[in-house]
């Protein structure tokens, strides 16, 4: 009988990077964009769709990177603008705290 020596084989590494992570990633010609992680392949390389709608199923690790965080705006939105209030001498009506419409002329702001 023939014997044969087997050696196991190392696993591999864990990937950096994995399924729905946002990441930075090389296109053609050396250009990178922002896209997500759409598959990790078993041969170290990963598939990529872009965020401009173009597909990648062969980006080497070396050629992700993190996506910048998004940041909070500093500024809340701005309130919508109120309405123009009438002009004196413009005749009104307005409900009073007891329920009733009574009329009335402005006569200054």
């Amino acid at each position: 009988p023939v014997h044969v020596l087997l050696e196991a084989s190392p696993p591999p590494p864990p990937s950096k990077w994995k399924e729905g992570d946002k990441v930075i990633a090389r296109w053609h010609l050396g250009c990178h964009y922002p896209g997500t992680i759409h598959a990790v392949k078993a041969n170290g390389v990963y598939a990529v769709s872009f965020d401009d709608g173009d597909y990648d199923d062969n980006v080497i690790e070396n050629h992700i990177r993190a996506a910048p965080a998004p940041t909070p705006t500093d500024e809340p939105p701005a309130p919508a603008p109120a309405p123009a209030l009438p002009p004196p001498g413009s005749r009104i009506t307005v409900r009073f705290s007891d329920g009733q419409d009574y009329g009335g002329t402005i006569t200054g702001l």
